[in-house]
């Protein structure tokens, strides 16, 4: 329970972080080690029983970075299939914690930071075929 604690609170500081930043996409830095999959169990946290562990990560670096920011308001539009969780984690030992959202073929897909489901950002369809051809 205290690691979920943890996690949240981090989450909830990464996000502050974020926001501060001018920069279209989702704002990543330059040292990522990993990125981490799972299959999303809820908003509230991460599910850590990852089935995809990537230490080449250009592709989604390059899709969240292409991302539009948006106002969202998920709970309402139902999105209960097709989430994923994203743990990137930093060389530099930090970490940030997202949500995929991930549209059916030919829709955008979206990520947002943990806790804070009412903005993120937005994919392209293409990118969104792209995020299906890596998690399938």
């Amino acid at each position: 329970m205290k690691k979920i604690g943890i996690l949240i609170l981090l989450s909830h500081a990464l996000f502050l972080s974020a926001c501060l930043n001018g920069e279209q996409g989702v704002p990543l830095s330059d040292d990522i080690k990993e990125i981490s999959i799972s299959e999303s169990e809820g908003f509230s946290g991460i599910n850590a029983d990852f089935f995809l562990v990537m230490r080449e990560t250009s592709k989604v670096e390059e899709i969240m970075k292409n991302a539009e920011e948006v106002e969202t308001d998920v709970a309402e539009n139902g999105a209960e299939e097709n989430r994923y969780d994203f743990v990137i984690k930093y060389e530099s030992e930090g970490a940030r914690l997202l949500h995929l959202f991930l549209g059916d073929k030919g829709e955008k897909s979206l990520f947002t930071f943990t806790g804070y489901d009412q903005e993120g950002y937005e994919t392209t369809p293409e990118e969104t075929a792209a995020l299906r051809r890596l998690l399938e």
